[in-house]
């Protein structure tokens, strides 16, 4: 997560779509007194940014229990963090086809083991286990953070009541084009992410994300993911969402 006071800007975090590199190119934009969460110490040894600006867990006090703010964040906790006015910032987060992103987390969760290497059945079926056993959402979520971690869905980073209230996403299908788009918007032309993106070494390359699914586990994400899945146009195909980047407020 990014405040940004001196350009009034906030950048929410979903998981699994980049975020960390994005992080990492809007870094040097930030001034003195803007805060950013820490990431994984080796990415954090990349990270530029101008003196006074603070990178630590956030700390605050809601309903009189301490909270902290983390890389991934929500919006709600944000405004709980900085208040209302918050949400006069220029709202900045990002997307993807989570059918491909679950392919992703599943990865990354299990990026000790070796399932990188295992054959394609293998990781299919381990895929398709972990997904029906993780990726629905359930009233246990808010005390489990793992498996909060865990959910397909992603439209809980960027809600606040209820209705997604971020002004620009960048999708992870156009990001070089998104970032281009959201760098001239912020003054900078010449913001851009590194072409070797962050942590894309723990996935198997050699099969589409689409191969990876059975039926029930496809209609599974298009539940979970509805909300998202209709605000993009996404679909279970390589075609890249017709919506955004700009986003219009619910």
């Amino acid at each position: 997560m990014i405040i940004s006071h001196s350009k009034k800007f906030l950048f929410i975090k979903p998981r699994k779509t980049a975020g960390s590199s994005v992080e990492l190119a809007l870094s040097p934009l930030l001034q003195r007194g803007d805060l950013a969460t820490p990431i994984a110490p080796i990415e954090e040894k990349l990270r530029r940014a101008e003196d006074g600006v603070k990178v630590e867990l956030i700390r605050y006090t809601s309903l009189l229990f301490p909270r902290r703010l983390r890389d991934h964040s929500t919006l709600e906790k944000a405004v709980a963090c900085f208040g209302p006015s918050i949400l006069g910032y220029f709202i900045i987060s990002m997307t993807r086809n989570p059918w491909d992103r679950a392919v992703s987390q599943f990865f990354w969760t299990l990026r000790r083991s070796d399932i990188k290497h295992a054959d394609f059945d293998d990781q299919k079926r381990a895929f398709i286990d972990y997904t029906q056993k993780w990726g629905r959402r359930s009233w246990i979520d808010p005390f489990y953070g793992r498996k909060r971690q865990r959910t397909a869905h992603a439209t809980a980073q960027y809600c606040y009541q209820g209705k997604p209230s971020v002004d620009f996403f960048i999708r992870f299908e156009f990001l070089s084009q998104d970032m281009s788009t959201l760098g001239a918007k912020l003054g900078e032309p010449s913001l851009n992410v590194p072409e070797n993106r962050l942590k894309s070494q723990h996935r198997n390359k050699l099969r589409p994300w689409w191969e990876f699914y059975d039926e029930p586990t496809k209609d599974m994400i298009a539940s979970e993911c509805s909300q998202e899945i209709q605000m993009f146009g996404y679909e279970f195909s390589d075609k890249p969402p017709v919506h955004g980047p700009y986003m219009v407020r619910a």
